[in-house]
C-alpha cells in the first residue's frame, strides 16, 4: 500500500487548532474562576479551532483514502486504522478522567452524576449532554463522518451515492438556520439525530472538497497559492476580530466565516507545499503530532492545574491572571506532550503493525 507523503503545513495546522481550542478553555477557565473577562472576549473565537479540526479531519481522511473509495476490500484496512486512531487513546485518557472523579470527587465536565449506561454510552462514544472529557463530543462527530465515508468505500456505485451525500449536505446547511440547536434534545437517540442534522459533517466534507482539488485540480503559479494562503489567513483573522465585537453573529455563520477560509487554506497550503520546499520545523511538527492528546486531555489537565493553583491561593491578584494563563498552558501542552511521546506514539506504532 503506497504511503503519503505527510504534508508538513496541514501537520503544523492541526498542532495551531488544538492550541488554538486550549487558548479558548484556559480563558474560559479564568472567566469562570476569577470573573476576569477580557481573556474570554479576547479568545473565545478560538473556538473556532473546532471547525478547523473538522475541516482537517476531512482533508486528510481523503488523502490518505482516496484510493480506498471503491475497493471494498479495503473497508477492514480502513476501518482499523480509524478504529485504532480514536478508540485506544480516548479510553485510556477517559479511564484516567473516571478515576480522577472518584478519587478528587470533582468533576471535569457539567455532568451531574455518572450512571453505568451513561459511562458505556461514553466509552462508545455515544453522543451525551456533557461528556467527562469534554472535547470528545467532537468524536461523535468524527465516527459518523468515518461511517459516511465507509460507504464511499464499500459500495461501486460511488456516483449514486456522491449525489445523495450532496443532497443530504444541501438539506443540511438550510436546516441548521432554520432548526435552533436547543429544540433537539440531547440524549440517546436525540444526540444521534443531533449529529445527523449539525453544520460539522458539512465541515468535513468542505476538507474532502479541498483534498479532492489538490489532487484533481489543474496546477497553478506557486504565487497563486501563496496569495491564497494569505487571502485566507486574512478572512480567518477578520472573523475573529468580528466575534469579538458581534459574537452571536460570527456563532451562528461559523461554517462560511471559518470553515469555507480554513478549506481554501488547506488547499492552497497542500499546492504550495507540492511546488516548494517547506522547511521542517521540529516543534511545529511535534504539536502536529501530538495534537490529539493536547485536544483531548486539556479539560482534564486544566482541572488538575487549577486545583494546584487554589492549593496555593484561592484569591489571585488581577496582575497575575496572564501569567497563571500563560503557565497553564505551558503545563497542559508539555504533560500532553510527555503523554504522546510515551503512550500515545508507542501504542499507534504498535496496533498499526
Amino acid at each position: 500500500m503506497e504511503k503519503k507523503k505527510q504534508l508538513l503545513l496541514v501537520n503544523y495546522y492541526r498542532g495551531f487548532a488544538a492550541l488554538s481550542v486550549l487558548l479558548y478553555h484556559m480563558s474560559n477557565e479564568i472567566n469562570n474562576r476569577f470573573h476576569f473577562h477580557y481573556f474570554f472576549t479576547l479568545f473565545k473565537p478560538f473556538s473556532f479551532g473546532v471547525d478547523f479540526f473538522f475541516v482537517l479531519s476531512g482533508f486528510i481522511l481523503y488523502y490518505i483514502h482516496k484510493n480506498d473509495i471503491g475497493e471494498r476490500k479495503q473497508l477492514e484496512r480502513f476501518v482499523k486504522k480509524r478504529f485504532v486512531r480514536i478508540f485506544p487513546v480516548y479510553w485510556i485518557l477517559l479511564s484516567l478522567a473516571l478515576i480522577t472523579f472518584i478519587l478528587t470527587k470533582t468533576n471535569i465536565s457539567n455532568t451531574i452524576y455518572f450512571s453505568p449506561l451513561f459511562i458505556l454510552r461514553s466509552y462508545l462514544l455515544f453522543p451525551v449532554a456533557a461528556p467527562i472529557l469534554t472535547p470528545a463530543w467532537t468524536l461523535s462527530y468524527e465516527v459518523f463522518f468515518y461511517a459516511l465515508f465507509a460507504f464511499f468505500i464499500f459500495f461501486k456505485k460511488t456516483k449514486l451515492l456522491l449525489v445523495l451525500l450532496l443532497i443530504y449536505l444541501a438539506l443540511l446547511l438550510p436546516v441548521n438556520f432554520l432548526v435552533p440547536e436547543n429544540i433537539i434534545e440531547t440524549h440517546m437517540y436525540g444526540g444521534w439525530i443531533q449529529v445527523f442534522i449539525r453544520y460539522f459533517i458539512a465541515e468535513f466534507a468542505l476538507g474532502v472538497i479541498a483534498s479532492y482539488c489538490f489532487f484533481h485540480l489543474k496546477k497553478f503559479n506557486v504565487k497563486l497559492y501563496l496569495s491564497a494562503i494569505i487571502v485566507s489567513v486574512f478572512f480567518l483573522f477578520l472573523a475573529w476580530m468580528v466575534e469579538i465585537f458581534v459574537p452571536s453573529f460570527i456563532t451562528q455563520y461559523r461554517f462560511f466565516t471559518f470553515a469555507i477560509p480554513a478549506s481554501f487554506l488547506l488547499f492552497a497550503s497542500a499546492r504550495f507545499e507540492q511546488e516548494e520546499h517547506v522547511m521542517k520545523n521540529n516543534l511545529l511538527n511535534f504539536f502536529g503530532n501530538a495534537s490529539y492528546s493536547i485536544y483531548l486531555m486539556q479539560a482534564f489537565l486544566l482541572l488538575i492545574f487549577f486545583k494546584i493553583i487554589y492549593l496555593i491561593s484561592h484569591k489571585v491578584p488581577t496582575q497575575f491572571l496572564l501569567p497563571i494563563g500563560i503557565l497553564g498552558i505551558i503545563f497542559c501542552v508539555g504533560v500532553a506532550g510527555v503523554f504522546h511521546l510515551v503512550v500515545e506514539k508507542p501504542l499507534l506504532r504498535k496496533l498499526n503493525r
